[in-house]
């Protein structure tokens, strides 16, 4: 897998958290800065353009108030939308 090119399932990570960043209404500025997250950087992420390490994701997901869990859930359904629910 090239490393420059995110997967299937963080292309759809990258863009629920962008869903949930403007659900927020909050600018990817005003989220860089509250994250910590160089700008250029956070737009790659939630882009799609660049892998985004977990302690980003958790990182801007609680900024804007969002279970990481719930965004992981949804990019599966995106993902693979007939697949079922594992039992725990």
């Amino acid at each position: 897998m090239d490393k420059k090119r995110p997967s299937d399932f963080d292309a759809a990570v990258a863009s629920v958290l962008d869903q949930a960043i403007t659900d927020y209404g909050i600018t990817y500025v005003r989220l860089s800065e509250r994250s910590g997250i160089p700008y250029t950087t956070l737009y790659k992420y939630v882009k799609g353009a660049s892998p985004m390490p977990l302690a980003a994701f958790t990182k801007l997901a609680n900024v804007v108030g969002v279970n990481p869990g719930e965004i992981i859930h949804a990019a599966q359904t995106v993902v693979n939308p007939t697949e079922q629910k594992p039992r725990i």
